[in-house]
């Protein structure tokens, strides 16, 4: 093969590289746009969906891949680093699909999803009507609400934005069950791929293997793409938005960046309708979007009008369609939307300073101390993280109910009892668990570099990484937010700390081995070629090793364990039990959505069960001409209410330990049972 053919592989190598790396993000982003539209409307319906969504598609992936198509995004570079970046997404889909976890009654957030998307799927859109005349003219105290779900006027409304569970459906659709349960796994293969791709146009495509295994390797990422939680989708739309927007920085074409701008827009913003705080990542990308607006670069107007379609869909699904969920968490709403704010008023403010006085500040004077000023000010908030747990406490829990829940742990683990205590004063040691302190301490002395070079305008392209992935993992690690025990903690370190750790540790860990080689083979003289290589090679393991060893120790005795198996057959049980006629009462809500989506029969949860409130709703049921039936399950001892109860179900599986003080190891046994009693 000839010089000119051999460039020719090595950029087609790294065109599909950059191609595939996105590719996943944009099919992602035509679905949310034309989805959630549909759910909201009540048309979430098959041959509505799929010719819009195809239509969409064909729109906004040319706009995506405009640059890349045509400018080399990543260097050249041989075929297998792409085949083994392709080889670890593939595995890891395949892995966590194999091992994929069966919660679908509903007990925490993995449940609600998959309940949320059944009924998007089968009933075309959000809303359910209330089966009020099912219950007759005095049902007493009742409520048609139930963990996830809201009772909002006349109709029952879902919890959590509406991308994640319209995709869920969509996978109904083609799959069922089945379906639902494995796309967070081919979702999550997809984020690899987008990391990997992310390190390929940083660290050169050589490195990217090594990012992306170390991504897949991680534990919290295995977990979050066996259960069928919002996770996976965030982590491929914020890694695939952000290497749209290196790609951004890395061309002059204008007419290519204005095209390619729209599209990393509304990638990043569509990500509004899958977690409702990836306000916060879209808030930290304003400053380098300023950044380009001053440097003159094309593409900020397309951008701001790819952000305004997404974020109006996502202004729309909140204040609409999600407005319960959004206002149970006002205050986390508030504090992202403070953000989003002052991110614009200063990202603007100073845009236009620099715009009007000169765009290059680095040739100031006042600007020389700048550089060591951020180095510094990294390792500041490095060394303040590392020794936050011995001089503060965090009570930052407030909700009745989470306090509730982390007393009952508390007093199951023999820890003093403080439901109040969040814990979030530990975050940095939950992220050592599973990556290891060698990489945290690897990704430190990176950012801190990298922080020193951009100060000194170098290393343009790690400017995105740097202000949205570190200052993400920052604020997550300062304030969680999340019920404070393992493994459920960990799924809010899987969209920007992990990855962040990982492709700041592998930036050290690549400079680390460059120095390794120049210094051996200045030395070469003195050793012979075979024993420079030994050394290399030696000091690669030791790396490795270092790296490897505390991730292996995390994830390997919990990589298989399946958890919460034969959910599926219990709720097929649980509506074997039931008649058409009936209408079940229930004195706790674990059931509720299974027996309302799966059974399709009408269900109420008594909000203060008592032997009269049993039987006034049973006298109105029967003047409703349908039969009462009055069921639970193992949280409600149907003894304390005199019923003599027959049990339909009993389920004996395995989920996630719960821990709080130290990272789990093992599953802990869960019953799961179903009681009734047909008046």
């Amino acid at each position: 093969m000839t010089t000119r053919d051999d460039d020719r592989t090595a950029t087609g190598a790294a065109r599909l590289l950059a191609i595939l790396s996105v590719l996943p993000a944009l099919l992602a982003t035509a679905w949310l746009v034309v989805a959630v539209p549909l759910a909201a409307t009540g048309e979430f319906r098959p041959f509505l969906v799929v010719p819009l969504f195809v239509l969409c598609a064909l729109v906004v992936i040319p706009l995506g891949l405009a640059v890349i198509r045509r400018h080399p995004v990543i260097g050249p570079t041989p075929w297998w680093p792409v085949l083994a970046v392709l080889a670890i997404a593939v595995g890891f889909a395949v892995f966590t699909a194999v091992t994929h976890s069966q919660q679908v009654v509903l007990r925490r957030d993995a449940g609600s999803y998959v309940q949320i998307g059944y009924l998007i799927a089968h009933h075309f859109g959000v809303d359910e009507s209330l089966p009020t005349l099912a219950f007759g003219p005095a049902p007493g105290a009742t409520t048609f609400a139930s963990a996830a779900f809201y009772q909002s006027g006349n109709a029952i409304v879902p919890q959590f934005m509406t991308g994640w569970p319209s995709m869920l459906a969509g996978a109904d659709w083609v799959g069922g069950w089945t379906g639902m349960l494995v796309l967070p796994a081919v979702v999550g293969g997809c984020g690899i791929l987008a990391i990997g791709g992310l390190a390929a146009r940083l660290l050169g495509a050589r490195w990217a293997p090594l990012a992306a295994f170390l991504t897949a390797f991680a534990w919290p990422m295995l977990r979050v793409a066996q259960v069928t939680l919002s996770e996976p989708i965030g982590i491929l739309l914020l890694a695939a938005g952000i290497c749209l927007v290196v790609d951004l920085l890395g061309t002059g074409q204008p007419a290519l960046i204005r095209r390619h701008a729209v599209a990393t827009g509304l990638v990043l913003s569509v990500g509004e309708l899958v977690r409702l705080d990836f306000g916060v990542d879209f808030a930290l990308v304003l400053p380098v979007i300023g950044w380009c607006w001053v440097t003159r670069r094309p593409g900020v107007l397309p951008f701001i009008a790819g952000a305004v379609l997404g974020g109006a869909l996502a202004f729309a699904d909140g204040a609409f369609v999600t407005r319960p969920y959004v206002d149970a968490n006002r205050s986390s709403v508030i504090l992202m939307l403070a953000l989003l704010v002052c991110s614009s008023v200063l990202t603007a403010g100073v845009a236009i300073l620099l715009r009007r006085f000169g765009p290059d500040p680095t040739r100031l004077r006042w600007w020389r101390p700048m550089p060591g000023l951020a180095a510094a000010l990294v390792v500041l908030i490095g060394a303040a993280l590392a020794i936050r747990p011995f001089v503060s406490t965090d009570h930052s829990n407030t909700d009745p109910g989470v306090i509730a829940f982390t007393e009952n742990v508390q007093r199951n683990l023999g820890l003093p009892i403080d439901g109040t205590r969040g814990y979030a004063e530990r975050s940095l040691q939950w992220v050592s668990w599973y990556l290891g302190w060698p990489l945290l301490g690897a990704a430190l002395i990176a950012v801190a570099m990298l922080a020193w070079r951009l100060g000194r305008a170098r290393e343009v392209r790690w400017l995105p990484v740097l202000a949205v992935y570190f200052g993400a993992a920052v604020l997550v690690l300062v304030r969680p937010a999340i019920t404070p025990d393992h493994p459920w903690a960990d799924r809010r370190l899987v969209t920007e700390v992990i990855p962040a750790m990982i492709l700041f540790g592998t930036w050290t860990l690549a400079a680390l081995l460059r120095l390794l080689r120049s210094r051996w083979r200045s030395a070469e003289t003195r050793r012979s070629a075979v024993a420079n290589r030994v050394l290399v090679g030696a000091g690669g393991l030791v790396l490795a090793v270092l790296v490897l060893g505390p991730m292996a120790i995390a994830t390997i005795p919990l990589a298989t364990a399946r958890t919460e198996e034969g959910e599926l057959a219990a709720t097929a049980e649980v509506c074997g039990a039931l008649r058409p006629n009936d209408s079940v009462v229930l004195v706790d809500g674990q059931w509720m959505p299974s027996i309302r989506e799966q059974c399709g029969l009408p269900v109420a949860l008594l909000t203060n069960p008592s032997v009269s409130a049993i039987t006034q709703v049973e006298r109105s049921i029967r003047a409703a001409g349908r039969i009462p039936v009055i069921a639970g399950s193992q949280l409600t001892d149907p003894a304390t209410l005199h019923l003599a109860a027959t049990t339909a179900v009993v389920l004996n599986t395995r989920t996630d330990q719960t821990e709080l003080l130290r990272r789990p190891y093992t599953t802990d046994p869960l019953l799961l049972t179903f009681w009734l009693v047909r008046a």
